[in-house]
């Protein structure tokens, strides 16, 4: 993006960029990418994207225009566009109204309301009267390109966060901690997270705590003092719906951290304490926020072969965006990675990337079921989402798998393809053993259990 388009001077010209692709790989409908470690320039809020290929589910709620390409559908379509670029305008989802700032799939759930016109014909083609407000009156720097990043929440324009917070500290306990206590620099380091109720009612809580929520967020403090700040990536246009949480119940999720808006985030050995808080809406003012906190240890240099490969992976910022997207695209990241994977430090660590990268089809790359097959060993360190996500790799082959378990010879012969899932499906149970958490352990296993159940 940055070599393709002209440049522009910002404090003379607002410019958005809008890019029409065929598919997302994060989201379904639309995304406000240049935000947060996705702004590779330091120039936050100057584009988002939208999909022409995301078909529209064949369900009531999205009317005339269901089981259609999203691309055909214009007035959804012109719609997410202006919805992405008010969220590059510092605008969040509003779902007061059917405006341009709430859910497409939020305005096509509204259509079954009583008295309502069907979608897309309920759309409200302008924005809710406090956006209006907001693109009106906030400062120049809260709207344009290239001013403040993106996720501060309204209520810091202009007074100060602790203000406008709720600590539900007595309500929730979020727990953190790491998949190992210590790693070798340049590793990833990975953290399993839970939020527990710990109050006697049910109480609202995020659905998710996925990074594509923009929900969780944190920040590193490292040997010296330094503080380095972490958040999503991306963050898709859909909404993000809150649910009862029973007491004594949690949600859990595992984040995989390496780089921040700063940089490296462990880009020395030492003790590093990592900070994680998880916030949402309590009402149309205040934020519930939630924080824990852990510690972990990088170790110094082993050899010149691991301080060649942490060298690279430390330098090169696409490494995170190859680390979460996977793709052929990102040849620096694919390049830091492959030195990471021929070092015997660091290869467990990155493994896994690797077999998500091309266990998973990328334009006409076809997936590669052995490649996760050789990458995917005893020894790789995956976090409990991870140990799921490598299931999951397995699932487009499922129906190929039971034609040729039909297929089996008396002599017991069976395809390469049903072996390698077998193989990989046991590694993944042995895995099973790294998840401390039990609660989150049998939570791994269901999910293995469904997936491999018909094998």
């Amino acid at each position: 993006m940055l070599t393709k388009r002209d440049s522009s001077d910002l404090d003379a010209e607002w410019r958005y960029h809008v890019l029409c692709v065929r598919r997302l790989d994060s989201t379904e409908r639309g995304i406000m990418y240049d935000a947060y470690s996705g702004d590779s320039n330091n120039v936050p809020r100057e584009g988002c994207a939208i999909s022409t290929n995301w078909i529209i589910p064949n369900t009531v709620e999205w009317g005339s225009v269901k089981n259609t390409r999203f691309g055909s559908a214009t007035g959804p379509y012109f719609r997410t566009a202006i919805h992405e670029t008010g969220h590059a305008m510092g605008l969040y989802h509003n779902t007061i109204d059917n405006g341009f700032m709430n859910a497409t799939n939020q305005i096509a759930a509204n259509s079954l309301r009583p008295g309502s016109a069907p979608f897309p014909d309920n759309i409200q083609w302008k924005y809710n009267p406090e956006d209006a407000r907001r693109l009106s009156h906030m400062p120049d720097l809260y709207v344009r390109p290239g001013g403040t990043p993106f996720g501060d929440d309204y209520t810091t324009i202009p007074i100060s966060p602790p203000d406008f917070d709720i600590e539900l500290k007595r309500e929730f306990k979020l727990n953190v901690s790491p998949l190992l206590e210590s790693v070798p620099l340049g590793a990833p380091v990975r953290v399993n997270i839970a939020l527990m109720n710990t109050d006697q009612l049910p109480r609202f809580a995020p659905e998710s705590l996925s990074f594509k929520t923009g929900m969780v967020k944190g920040k590193v403090v490292d040997p010296s003092g330094t503080i380095r700040t972490f958040a999503p990536l991306v963050l898709g246009a859909e909404e993000h719906p809150l649910r009862l949480l029973d007491p004594k119940k949690s949600i859990r999720n595992s984040l995989t951290l390496l780089r921040g808006g700063q940089g490296a985030l462990f880009p020395m050995p030492g003790i590093y304490t990592i900070q994680v808080e998880v916030r949402w809406s309590a009402n149309s003012e205040l934020e519930a926020v939630v924080k824990g906190q852990t510690n972990i240890l990088v170790t110094g240099v082993e050899n010149p072969s691991h301080a060649q490969a942490a060298l690279k992976i430390l330098s090169t910022p696409d490494t995170l965006l190859t680390l979460i997207l996977g793709g052929d695209h990102l040849k620096e990241g694919i390049e830091a990675i492959s030195v990471a994977l021929n070092d015997p430090t660091l290869q467990r660590h990155y493994a896994f990337t690797e077999a998500k990268r091309l266990g998973q089809t990328f334009g006409h790359r076809e997936a590669n079921l052995e490649a996760v097959e050789k990458w995917i060993k005893e020894e790789t360190v995956m976090s409990p989402a991870e140990i799921k996500k490598a299931a999951s790799l397995t699932i487009p082959a499922r129906g190929t798998l039971r034609l040729n378990a039909a297929r089996l010879t008396s002599a017991g012969h069976r395809s390469a393809k049903t072996d390698t899932t077998i193989s990989i499906s046991k590694i993944l149970d042995y895995k099973l053993k790294d998840i401390k958490d039990d609660e989150f352990k049998e939570d791994v296993r269901d999910h293995l259990n469904h997936v491999f159940n018909k094998l």
